[in-house]
């Protein structure tokens, strides 16, 4: 993280950039004076003093306003980079499920140095998608599964097809989660 800026030369070209800070803050300048030396009436020094304070506040406030609309533009830009990068990590979580599938849904040999990781890397899944509760749910609802016919094939009893049947309908209700998830990402819900 950078750290900001903070010098008087930076904060004088805030008000230099502004225009109306350009007029405001010099202008408050030769106030002063008029309100103490030029100015004999007791109403007319408060007038040109007030005008001096007024004219310091205002440019002071708009450098102020400026910096914090830029700030919250800054803000803005991330939050949008952050939710933009949403629907690739859908496509990853779909592909991972998708592969983790198909492996154990076989009737190949179980390769466990392969499906292993990529079943830890799927648990981990269910807490990076906790901000979308229904795909988190399915990914619980899958993992339960996909651990349940990774025991059946590393034992050898994994002709049951009715563990293969529901290994599809839990991908399925993923899949359909995460399509939802992203038409809410798309259309601003979220």
């Amino acid at each position: 993280m950078s750290i900001p800026d903070t010098h008087l030369s930076t904060y004088l070209k805030a008000f230099w950039d502004d225009w109306l800070s350009r007029m405001c803050g010099p202008l408050s300048v030769p106030f002063g004076p008029i309100a103490v030396w030029w100015a004999h009436a007791p109403s007319a020094k408060v007038l040109w003093a007030g005008l001096a304070v007024l004219a310091f506040f205002l440019a002071s406030y708009r450098v102020w306003r400026n910096e914090r609309d830029s700030g919250a533009k800054e803000i803005e830009k991330l939050r949008q980079l952050s939710w933009s990068k949403e629907p690739e990590r859908f496509l990853a979580l779909e592909e991972r499920a998708g592969q983790l599938v198909e492996e154990l849904a076989s009737h190949r040999a179980l390769a466990q140095s392969i499906v292993g990781p990529r079943l830890e890397e799927f648990r981990q899944d269910a807490g990076r998608f906790a901000r979308h509760d229904d795909v988190r749910r399915a990914i619980l609802q899958l993992q339960n599964a996909l651990d349940r016919m990774f025991v059946a094939k590393r034992d050898h009893g994994d002709d049951d097809e009715g563990l293969r049947s529901e290994l599809y309908d839990d991908l399925k209700k993923l899949l359909n989660a995460c399509d939802h998830e992203r038409d809410k990402l798309q259309h601003g819900r979220i």
